[in-house]
């Protein structure tokens, strides 16, 4: 591997260290990016063969109560090259669902993701159940189930100028 492929793979190992609870995988996280030539958008494949990206990775441990996995994501968010839009699973499909889990920093994520000027609103994702289905159909879904924050993630969704409703 070139040297730039070897920091991504590192990213994404360090990653899903910290989604698994795995000593010394936060430090490595948190080192990796804090470089200014680390490419926060280059996927991996889990130890479980889903590709995925390190944005997902950090919100899945968001979803997941890890250590460290709110900082990894605003990190990345935070980051000018991120990539919100990649994943089979969005990265606003996974701060919804990190949301409509009442998890810690859920509905700041979403935010986060709604202000981000390349944001697809509207791009569909595998719902719990399996099911295909955009982010505003997975709130109102929560909204329907009585589960938290549905009614404020509905508000937050609408009021995105590209929503679309139908």
């Amino acid at each position: 591997l070139g040297q730039t492929a070897a920091k991504l793979r590192h990213l994404a190992l360090a990653l899903e260290a910290v989604v698994l609870g795995k000593e010394g995988g936060l430090e490595l996280a948190r080192t990796l990016l804090s470089r200014a030539d680390i490419d926060v958008n280059t996927g991996s494949t889990s130890s479980d063969g889903i590709e995925t990206t390190p944005l997902a990775l950090a919100l899945d441990a968001v979803i997941l109560d890890k250590e460290g996995g709110l900082e990894l994501a605003r990190t990345l968010l935070s980051h000018a090259d991120i990539d919100v839009n990649t994943g089979s699973d969005t990265p606003l499909a996974l701060a919804l669902m990190a949301a409509i889990q009442d998890k810690e920093g859920g509905v700041e994520l979403v935010r986060m993701l709604l202000s981000h000027a390349d944001i697809n609103v509207n791009a569909t994702s595998t719902g719990p159940d399996g099911s295909k289905g955009s982010p505003l159909l997975f709130a109102l879904g929560a909204v329907g189930q009585g589960k938290g924050g549905g009614v404020e993630l509905v508000r937050m969704l609408l009021s995105h100028a590209d929503i679309n409703v139908n």
